[in-house]
């Protein structure tokens, strides 16, 4: 049952932030009431996340803590790197998603080992970092490129990591969920990053193609950008090959784990009838 119910947990989070179909990408206030309302729900979750890991494993308490760190980094993106507006539709989404998202991850590492093993849970981590270097970085380098242009001035910028892929943010966010996905050692948590890569595959990069289409058409730095729209598809299928070899690997090691600690525990007795 808690399987199944984690399970649930992280579909419903998984398809609510991949509802998130239409963006407003025009600026807006920074402390809009639903920028705020969406941060608190990130945060929301984070605190559930630790409330869930209290008492858990290290695998959980790990997982709390990269929920700790993943909604520092969404207040900073949304409150200072990414000056859109936020529609209220996509706060609630975005927001509550998170707060259900991070919580399931916790809950799904309940029935996983316990403790951390190095050759396995190792590159799950060092793979959510990667993806969160890319997705802040790539931000961090755009937002100090747009402040060197002269007031009003627009400029699209296609250096720094953008210059790997358009959305390399958004590849980023795939490999970030994907490691927290392997950490759980839940084949169901492994649905997230899938829904992940389909919602900005999809819906999220078209839209903003023809977002940048109209807005920096006549700007040759755009028409001469030939950066693909993700970053080599060879990387996702790494990550999405790590991602089952992983899980796999490390149930293999559970089952063998719980065979031998019930082995170890049965009655002399019946060992020489």
């Amino acid at each position: 049952m808690p399987n199944a119910a984690a399970a649930g947990l992280v579909t419903v989070a998984a398809v609510a932030l991949a509802a998130v179909l239409v963006v407003d990408r025009s600026h807006g206030p920074t402390f809009h009431p639903s920028r705020v309302v969406c941060g608190g729900l990130v945060c929301a979750g984070a605190a559930a996340a630790c409330v869930a890991a209290v008492d858990g494993t290290p695998r959980q308490r790990l997982l709390s803590s990269v929920a700790v760190v993943f909604s520092l980094r969404f207040m900073l993106m949304l409150f200072v790197l990414v000056p859109r507006r936020v529609l209220w539709w996509e706060s609630i989404c975005t927001g509550g998603g998170c707060a259900l998202l991070f919580p399931g991850f916790v809950v799904a590492a309940a029935t996983a080992s316990p403790s951390l093993c190095l050759t396995n849970d190792l590159p799950a981590f060092l793979l959510h970092v990667a993806g969160s270097v890319l997705t802040t970085g790539s931000e961090v380098q755009r937002w100090q490129f747009k402040r060197t242009l002269r007031r009003g001035a627009e400029g699209c910028y296609t250096g720094g990591l953008f210059s790997v892929a358009r959305h390399i943010n958004y590849t980023g966010e795939v490999l970030c969920f994907a490691g927290c996905a392997m950490l759980t050692n839940s084949n169901e948590a492994l649905v997230v990053p899938l829904f992940f890569w389909l919602a900005l595959t999809y819906f999220y990069a078209p839209g903003l193609e023809r977002h940048l289409t109209a807005k920096y058409g006549g700007d040759k730095a755009w028409r001469e950008w030939q950066a693909p729209a993700f970053a080599p598809s060879w990387l996702l299928l790494a990550a999405t090959l790590l991602c089952a070899v992983h899980v796999g690997a490390q149930q293999q090691l559970d089952a063998q784990s719980l065979y031998h600690g019930t082995s170890s525990n049965r009655p002399e007795a019946s060992l020489h009838r």
